[in-house]
């Protein structure tokens, strides 16, 4: 294999290892620092972890979730969850009666307790979400956030009770479908969100679905009131997730929000060559999508790693990719 990059393939045994030499034509061979790199596969991800205990291997970047909490009560700082290029969400649509006030949306978001069903329903795999754009995401800087997110959860269920009074929703009064497609964390996070809106006084039902036809039911505009999705970046910039509920995206969309104002600061964005005036118009954009809440986001995608504290310039970036040519081992 010819290849032009810092390293070069020496051998590939398949099931066993892939072996990279650094490469001496490399343009930049003087600052590679690592000179061989075994990438070895791991049926058993439990076995990553006891090689990495042992000292056998740098990092692991598959990590079993049912060892979560022993990784995070032994492995200290080796153990890094941080946010990926990705966003799980529930879409409610806003077109019918009952869910049509945004404070309706917002008091539903205001109750759900992020930080539970991030630590106890995903096992420390999710990372609570406060806004629909990632944080870390290029050509954007800090993101726009929900109010709340610094707020108590009881202080925040207190806040949606009184929104909903103002909405003219009586406590029980309000019945919503929670839709789901196949999966235990995913039946698992709606049975916590329906216990959370119980506090509020909503009472809900779950719906399953199997996988196949769940997401073109949604992209058909089906009969539901509120579901989940979730989006993976194609690239690491806030339009390919803003872009989603654009008035003409009817396949992803799923709401079926339709505001001409968001739709003119996405045009007014794509108009824009300065990436930082850009920025500041996608922020715009991405408040109004919070305020108005079409699509509640709750939980980030993250990447898991374990990275041994002997090898440096391994960077957390939320597209989870990681150059050996940017590394070092100390000795």
């Amino acid at each position: 294999m010819v290849t032009n990059g810092a390293y070069m393939l020496e051998n590939f045994t398949p099931n066993d290892k892939i072996t990279m030499r650094k490469n001496p034509h490399f343009h930049d061979a003087d600052n590679v620092k690592i000179d061989v790199v075994n990438f070895i596969p791991f049926e058993d991800r439990a076995t990553c972890l006891r090689r990495f205990e042992a000292g056998e291997v740098h990092s692991c970047s598959d990590l079993d979730n049912q060892q979560m909490d022993y990784m995070k009560a032994n492995l200290g700082e080796q153990l890094r969850i941080a946010p990926y290029l990705g966003v799980y969400y529930l879409p409610v649509k806003v077109k019918k009666e009952k869910l049509a006030d945004p404070r309706v949306r917002q008091a539903i978001s205001m109750a759900i307790d992020r930080e539970f069903l991030a630590d106890e329903i995903w096992r420390g795999t999710m990372i609570p979400a406060w806004s629909f754009v990632p944080p870390g995401i290029g050509n954007y800087g800090e993101n726009a956030t929900l109010p709340y997110a610094e707020d108590d959860i009881l202080d925040r269920e207190d806040a949606a009770k009184a929104l909903l009074e103002e909405a003219g929703v009586a406590e029980g009064s309000l019945s919503i479908e929670l839709r789901h497609n196949t999966g235990e964390n995913h039946k698992n996070t709606m049975t916590a969100l329906s216990d959370m809106l119980k506090n509020i006084g909503i009472n809900s039902t779950i719906v399953e679905m199997e996988g196949t036809g769940y997401f073109d039911y949604m992209k058909q505009d089906g009969d539901f009131d509120m579901t989940r999705a979730g989006w993976i970046g194609d690239y690491s910039d806030p339009q390919n997730f803003l872009f989603l509920f654009e008035s003409e995206n009817l396949g992803f969309n799923y709401p079926r929000w339709e505001n001409a104002d968001y739709d003119a600061l996405m045009d007014k964005a794509a108009g824009t060559i300065d990436i930082d005036a850009r920025a500041e118009i996608l922020k715009e954009a991405e408040a109004l999508l919070l305020e108005e809440m079409p699509i509640i986001p709750i939980l980030y995608y993250s990447s898991g790693s374990l990275v041994s504290d002997k090898l440096n310039g391994w960077e957390d970036n939320v597209m989870n990719v990681h150059g050996t040519r940017w590394m070092s081992i100390e000795q």
